[in-house]
C-alpha cells in the first residue's frame, strides 16, 4: 500500500513477466483544539505534541482510541473509526473533576465522637452545678 494525498488511483509496473498494482490510499487526520493551557492527548497510547492548545495527527484509516486529560478535569476517552480522507475533529469540553475528600481513618471518627461526648458531658455538668447554687 502507498499513501498519498490523491483520492484514489493505481500504479502499475510491468516488467520481468510480472505486473504489480499498488493502490493509492488517502491519509486521514485527527485534529483538535482545547481552550486549556495544560493537557495531554494520547492516540492509541502515543503521546501527541500539543501546540497552543491544538494537536494534529496524520493517520491511515482505522480505529483510534483518543484520551485527553488535564489536572482538575474529568478524563475524556473515546474510540473513533476513521475512514480514508476523513478529518476527525476531536475537541471535547472537559467537565470539571470534583474529587471526593479523602476519608479519615476509623480512629479519627471515634476520637471525634469521644470529643463531642466529652464536651456535651462537660456542658451538662456545668449546667447541673449552676442549678444547685
Amino acid at each position: 500500500m502507498y499513501y498519498t494525498n490523491s483520492s484514489n488511483g493505481t500504479f502499475s509496473y510491468a516488467g520481468n513477466s510480472s505486473t504489480i498494482n499498488v493502490p493509492y490510499l488517502h491519509y486521514s487526520y485527527i485534529i483538535g483544539h482545547l481552550n486549556l493551557t495544560n493537557f495531554t492527548v494520547q492516540v492509541n497510547g502515543k503521546l501527541l505534541t500539543v501546540s497552543n492548545g491544538s494537536f494534529n495527527l496524520t493517520v491511515t484509516a482505522g480505529s483510534y482510541d483518543v484520551v485527553i486529560s488535564s489536572t482538575g478535569y474529568a478524563t475524556f476517552n473515546n474510540t473513533y473509526n476513521v475512514t480514508p480522507g476523513e478529518v476527525l475533529n476531536v475537541s471535547p469540553v472537559l467537565g470539571i473533576n470534583h474529587p471526593r475528600p479523602p476519608l479519615l481513618p476509623g480512629w479519627a471518627y471515634i476520637a471525634g465522637i469521644v470529643a463531642v461526648i466529652a464536651v456535651a458531658g462537660g456542658i451538662a455538668v456545668y449546667i447541673i452545678v449552676r442549678r444547685r447554687k
